[in-house]
């Protein structure tokens, strides 16, 4: 099969340290194998909401190297692709908010989210994605409607399913 000419830009944060990541590896593998992807591993902490003004905020120099870095290749991209860990997985109300990285909704170019642990705050993840003005959405849960119907949610977003 000939590899597409699709370039995407994926942003993780590191998950080789992560006992259960093999899957996480072989997605990424997988996108490699068919599209130009550049895996950008950023450091991330996390915080408990988006929706609060934090200009005056000071970022992490990793955090300022990163967003530097991604303003600067974006435009090179077709797609920015937020990995399987972009956000976190505590229960509420801990923090699954990557902290510093409010500027990507600003980034004129096509999002695609990838949710992951669906059971795990689904409808703060959708709202996330939704505030970055992503319109794509790849899952591995395969009845991911019901998740938007159990939580109450419109979903906006145009859904793939990807076992």
């Amino acid at each position: 099969m000939v590899k597409s000419d699709i370039k995407i830009l994926y942003l993780t944060r590191s998950y080789l340290n992560y006992e259960s990541a093999n899957y996480q590896s072989d997605f990424i593998k997988f996108l490699s194998d068919k599209f130009n992807l550049y895996v950008l591993t950023v450091p991330t902490e996390f915080q408990k909401t988006i929706f609060i003004d934090r200009k005056n905020e000071q970022k992490s120099p990793g955090v300022i190297e990163a967003e530097d870095k991604i303003k600067n290749i974006y435009k090179d991209f077709d797609f920015l692709m937020f990995g399987h860990n972009w956000l976190g997985d505590s229960d509420y109300p801990g923090s699954i908010y990557p902290r510093g990285f409010e500027f990507l909704k600003d980034l004129d170019i096509k999002k695609i989210a990838f949710i992951n642990k669906e059971y795990s705050r689904f409808k703060d993840k959708v709202n996330y994605y939704t505030f970055l003005n992503c319109k794509y959405h790849i899952t591995h849960h395969s009845d991911i409607e019901s998740c938007y119907i159990r939580d109450n949610i419109e979903n906006r977003l145009k859904t793939f399913f990807l076992p």
